[in-house]
């Protein structure tokens, strides 16, 4: 019996206790700062030097080496190159990051062999998205990627012909 009232003391202290702390914040003056809108500058400015954002990729400075796609330790990163006539080495195809499954540990920025990286960290926070689908960036479009696979193509065939002859 002693056991059950001890019980009850217990619980009305703890709710007190509790109850207390919530009436001292309703005194105070609140902190609470209303984003975007009431802030003094605008939040990308206020971010500190090397922030990890979401991810973007200079598609043109790319040399589809794979290193970052090799780095990636989850694999969210999806890439191809090949040869063509437009530049000297590969041409990136495509460049796809799955930033729904990046977990942002920069590896993939430290492992590419460009200065400076191809691909980096922007100043971009806000990913938010109903759908998972749209959560995968594509950097080069796909009108691109079929132009640039036509191209490789017949830059192979270009070199085939020539091994013949």
């Amino acid at each position: 019996m002693k056991k059950y009232f001890s019980n009850i003391w217990n619980a009305i202290k703890t709710i007190f206790d509790g109850m207390s702390i919530t009436f001292s914040y309703l005194l105070q003056k609140p902190i609470t700062v209303q984003y975007p809108d009431r802030t003094e500058k605008p939040v990308k400015e206020m971010l500190p030097e090397g922030y990890r954002g979401l991810l973007g990729v200079d598609i043109d400075r790319c040399t589809a080496c794979k290193n970052c796609m090799r780095a990636c330790p989850i694999d969210c990163i999806d890439l191809e190159g090949a040869r063509t006539e437009l530049k000297k080495g590969l041409t990136l195809l495509y460049f796809n990051i799955h930033l729904g499954k990046c977990m942002y540990c920069g590896l993939c920025v430290e492992a590419c062999p460009t200065k400076p990286p191809s691909i980096y960290f922007t100043k971009e926070f806000e990913g938010a998205e109903y759908d998972i689908d749209k959560l995968v960036y594509v950097y080069v479009p796909p009108e691109e990627t079929e132009r640039r696979i036509k191209l490789a193509k017949e830059y192979k065939k270009k070199l085939a012909e020539k091994k013949q002859q």
